[in-house]
């Protein structure tokens, strides 16, 4: 079985999500992580063809933005989804967003979600 979705609650407290965590899910589309996330493993969405959006609540950008999509074997093996990839983040940190790791993504409001 697949999963489409994943939502952690806003408020929630995960923390990390480790090393090819979505693993060659092509059915994943949406990942919410909430305020205190702090880390993304190597390759946690590795060969996740689909996924589409990622929305960050907090305001500090994560680690691991740049191996999101690699294998964790071949260096600068990267396998990006087919469909735009979209990273929502809170409306007043995008610009600290886009001028870390996270800016090689399309960053955006979360107020533009439904937009």
């Amino acid at each position: 079985m697949k999963l489409e979705k994943v939502i952690f609650p806003e408020d929630g407290n995960l923390e990390s999500i480790e090393r090819w965590a979505f693993f060659n899910n092509d059915k994943l589309h949406t990942v919410v992580v909430p305020h205190k996330f702090k880390s993304f493993g190597v390759g946690t969405f590795y060969s996740c063809d689909s996924l589409s959006t990622l929305v960050i609540y907090n305001e500090t950008p994560p680690s691991g933005a740049t191996g999101l999509f690699y294998d964790g074997y071949n260096q600068g093996f990267l396998n990006k989804p087919d469909v735009s990839f979209v990273v929502y983040v809170p409306d007043a940190a995008v610009s600290i967003y886009r001028n870390s790791a996270w800016g090689m993504y399309t960053i955006r409001p979360i107020s533009q979600i439904d937009n």
